[in-house]
């Protein structure tokens, strides 16, 4: 299908897949509406998240549950908060984040907002070592960092007691995907229970032997791409949703003494946000929920059946039109790294070497990069190898990547060609669109 716009791509294609993340989400959570309990949308994502749930509860004449709150986070400010309880998984999920990264720019980015507020002096060169050794050494920068570590994570504890109250069971409400914040706030807390609701979740978050707790996936939980699960193709290319939900503000990497005992709201932050021209697809789907939050939850889930077969398409096998639309943003350079970096790459040599192949295995959406580098023909077979490899479990062993360049003179010999489609439209759809696109056409 052809979009008019981005506001009709977030309506249309986007829109029936957070009304039924919505409906999910408030399920869950109208379990967790006691004293026990306190629900936490995650900044940045959760900002975005609680503002499309209140207008959803909102539009169905629903009052918001009185315990959920914005919580200040990100993973760095998780990585800061665990540094107290537990070090060694702190740093050494931090040096797992940043792997490859010199020890300079690790330093720089812990300390980016002290460095930021004159709060630091100039720092000098630092010899190139583990983070781990660093911070073991007794000088005068290792010892600030740690003590910078220590105190942030000090904060982190009353300003996360100031908010949670009496409550014992917190829940976390973000995008997704691995638990990574979670299992470092967990390490933070240990005597608080946690879970995880997501938009999605795919393999866990793995630091010395320790994994997030339970994880809530609540549209997909899958560890690769199931052809017979439309939903999954999100992992083909899920900065779609981080876009979404990305507001225009600053990722939280610190906390301050006066954010002890504060509150902050949607409207706080929605107020100072940079919006950008591909935030029309967020307004798209706000318009959507405005519309059909009130929708019988047997018709969301139809509606979202049907758009989850027409999106899957997209995101596997998308055309030049589609790109523009689900593109998303820049994807930001978090863990206190300035800069972003786009979905796809431009169609063009980087340096000596470079390659179309390349550019499509290094894109962030490689089979939207596919269609950039090649004509259609060839695009199409390029995805079919992408998906291929994203394939998991068994039915990866089934799928065999196709051949680049001319294939052999064949005589009388033909080939039959054989898909399991029972009960499965979506599969015998790109199964026919599969075979049309071959250049053999000796096939029964």
């Amino acid at each position: 299908m052809k979009w008019s716009s981005s506001h009709q791509f977030g309506h249309d294609a986007l829109g029936p897949v957070i009304n039924a993340f919505m409906a999910r989400l408030h399920a869950y959570l109208r379990q967790c509406d006691d004293g026990d309990h306190k629900i936490f949308f995650a900044l940045r994502a959760g900002l975005r998240i609680k503002d499309l749930y209140e207008n959803w509860l909102s539009a169905r004449g629903i009052k918001p549950p009185a315990n959920m709150k914005l919580l200040k986070v990100s993973r760095l400010m998780a990585i800061k908060a665990a540094y107290g309880a537990a070090p060694q998984v702190a740093v050494t999920g931090l040096g797992q984040e940043m792997s490859g990264v010199s020890l300079n720019d690790i330093i720089r980015c812990i300390l980016r907002q002290e460095i930021a507020a004159g709060r630091c002096a100039s720092l000098p060169q630092l010899d190139q070592m583990s983070l781990h050794e660093f911070l073991d050494q007794k000088d005068h920068w290792a010892q600030f960092v740690v003590r910078y570590l220590r105190q942030q994570s000090d904060l982190y504890a009353d300003y996360l007691g100031s908010l949670a109250g009496d409550a014992n069971r917190l829940i976390l409400v973000d995008s997704g995907w691995r638990g990574s914040s979670q299992l470092m706030l967990e390490q933070a807390f240990p005597n608080l229970e946690w879970a995880g609701v997501y938009f999605g979740c795919t393999s866990r978050s793995e630091i010395l032997g320790h994994r997030p707790g339970p994880m809530h996936g609540l549209i997909f939980d899958s560890n690769g791409y199931q052809p017979d699960k439309p939903e999954t193709a999100f992992l083909i290319h899920r900065h779609l949703i981080e876009s979404l939900f990305e507001p225009g503000i600053a990722s939280i990497e610190q906390v301050e003494p006066e954010d002890i005992g504060s509150q902050v709201e949607v409207a706080d932050f929605m107020k100072n946000e940079l919006r950008e021209k591909w935030d029309d697809v967020y307004e798209g789907v706000r318009a959507y929920l405005g519309s059909h939050a009130i929708d019988p939850l047997s018709k969301i889930e139809t509606n979202y059946h049907a758009a989850m077969e027409r999106l899957a398409d997209i995101l596997c096998y998308p055309t030049k039109g589609d790109i523009p639309h689900a593109i998303g943003k820049m994807r930001s350079n978090d863990l206190g790294r300035s800069g972003a970096t786009s979905t796809i790459l431009p169609a063009k040599d980087r340096f000596d070497g470079d390659s179309a192949e390349l550019r499509i295995k290094q894109a962030i959406w490689q089979t939207g990069q596919a269609v950039r580098e090649y004509p259609a023909k060839q695009a199409r077979i390029n995805q079919n190898r992408t998906i291929a490899r994203l394939v998991g479990g068994a039915v990866g062993q089934y799928c065999i990547e196709p051949t680049v360049g001319p294939i052999k003179e064949m005589g009388d010999e033909r080939i039959a060609i054989i898909t399991r489609t029972k009960d499965r439209p979506l599969l015998l759809r790109r199964a026919a669109k599969s075979v049309a696109s071959q250049t053999f056409d000796s096939y029964s």
